[in-house]
């Protein structure tokens, strides 16, 4: 098993200084989805917030979404298990691309790197999403940031989730899973 130090109940440090994980150690960590009221976790390879690279696994479940953001620096996904939408936008809010991302056996992409300040959001379509994010550190509140555009309070949030839907079926480019 892995030793880990519990920093919230989403998140935990890995303590070990050689990680492998396998099917087993991924079970454990879904396990923990139930103790979390966002029904998230994410296993931390690197030491600390402070680290240059962070590495990170983590479980998602479906319909899970992360608000429009971009980051100062590049980001990598790397999709293990399960299916997702990255929904990429212009600085206006206008949907540019929309990469439909599975693991390797789905036959869909199962790597995405972004530039940096690229924004977009993941929409879980999957169960579970299990992946692997990268990005540089150190980690601070303000390098992860939302456009002007993006909802502000959970009303504007409803309101953009049914009009992204909404576009997405509308739009002749993506094929159904």
């Amino acid at each position: 098993m892995i030793r880990f130090q519990k920093e919230s109940p989403e998140v935990l440090y890995s303590r070990q200084k050689n990680i492998i994980l396998n099917k087993r150690i991924l079970s454990f960590l879904k396990g923990k989805l139930k103790l979390s009221s966002k029904k998230i976790i994410r296993l931390c390879i690197h030491k600390s917030k402070k680290d240059k690279i962070h590495e990170m696994f983590i479980i998602f479940p479906k319909n899970y979404y992360c608000l429009p953001h971009y980051h100062p620096t590049e980001e990598s996904f790397l999709i293990l298990k399960g299916l997702a939408d990255i929904i990429i936008f212009n600085n206006k809010g206008k949907i540019k691309n929309v990469v439909r991302m599975g693991d390797l056996n789905t036959g869909k992409p199962f790597f995405q790197k972004f530039k940096k300040n690229t924004i977009h959001l993941l929409i879980v379509r999957s169960k579970f999403l299990y992946f692997k994010e990268v990005k540089k550190g150190p980690f601070t509140k303000k390098n992860m940031r939302r456009p002007k555009w993006c909802p502000q309070n959970k009303r504007e949030e409803v309101e953009f989730f049914k009009s992204l839907d909404f576009k997405l079926k509308k739009m002749k480019k993506i094929s159904k899973w």
